[in-house]
């Protein structure tokens, strides 16, 4: 192998070790970058859970509500038919 080429082959192998160095940094980036959203959407999973329960919670009050509103109601329409006696 004559020296010019075994110098472009040398630059080239420089060139591929380089861009493997600023892979493997990208890659451990593209890593922790992962993890980061990992964790996040682990927090988002929990939040989401507690919601649902709140809403639940929430409708379940709003039937209450709604239970105790008919319930008056009828007590209101007995007191008046009583007075009425």
């Amino acid at each position: 192998m004559d020296l010019p080429n075994f110098e472009k082959l040398e630059a080239q192998i420089l060139k591929l070790i380089h861009r493997y160095e600023g892979l493997k940094n990208d890659n451990g980036e593209l890593e922790r970058m992962v993890n980061g959203l990992q964790e996040e959407i682990s927090e988002l999973k929990g939040i989401n859970s507690r919601l649902r329960v709140e809403l639940e919670d929430s409708k379940r009050n709003i039937r209450d509500t709604e239970k105790e509103e008919r319930i008056r109601i009828k007590v209101e329409e007995l007191l008046t038919h009583l007075e009425g006696i």
